[in-house]
């Protein structure tokens, strides 16, 4: 496995591909190409836009510890101004998110999405230590339709599901979803 901090990337589209035959190249993803990872971020990233997830922007939100570039903070729609407190405050934290600043689901949607983009050999490891990294699983299971189980070190899991569960009448026919694995 090359060390470009892709490697979640990289174990989904194998996943992916060893579960689903062809779901990649289906969702306009050629894993031969160089920018495979990236075009796999990047479809994943437009799930918490093109899709107005609500459930899921409820809970996207940068950590105390995220930092932005001025580039993804104007991206992300939010004006800090200049010389106002808030810009004040991020310049001197180095990028972190000023605490007095109101962001609204769609900022806080277009900053993950700024996140989730960079590559994953940014500065800092902030191409993979996030906020919105903790929503990789999920994220790929709604934007594939596929199940995704993480399996962590102590060997319990979690799964994530193509859909939000809701609460309907079971339905009698078996329903079966591929699921790739991670540990």
């Amino acid at each position: 496995m090359p060390r470009d901090g892709d490697a979640f990337f990289r174990a989904l589209a194998l996943g992916l591909e060893r579960a689903v035959p062809g779901l990649p190249a289906a969702q306009g993803i050629d894993l031969a190409a160089p920018r495979a990872m990236a075009d796999l971020r990047r479809r994943m990233a437009t799930w918490l836009t093109d899709h107005a997830d609500a459930e899921l922007l409820a809970a996207v939100a940068p950590d105390h510890t995220d930092t932005f570039t001025l580039d993804e903070i104007a991206a992300a729609g939010l004006d800090l101004g200049t010389d106002t407190p808030a810009r004040l405050e991020f310049d001197g934290l180095g990028g972190l998110m000023p605490y007095a600043v109101d962001l609204t689901p769609e900022i806080r949607a277009e900053l993950a999405i700024a996140q989730l983009l960079r590559r994953g050999d940014a500065a800092s490891e902030s191409g993979w230590n996030h906020a919105a990294s903790d929503l990789l699983p999920l994220l790929a299971a709604r934007t594939f339709g596929v199940r995704v189980t993480v399996v962590t070190a102590d060997g319990s899991f979690q799964e994530f599901t193509p859909a939000p569960r809701r609460r309907t009448r079971p339905s009698r026919a078996p329903r079966h979803t591929p699921t790739p694995m991670w540990s």
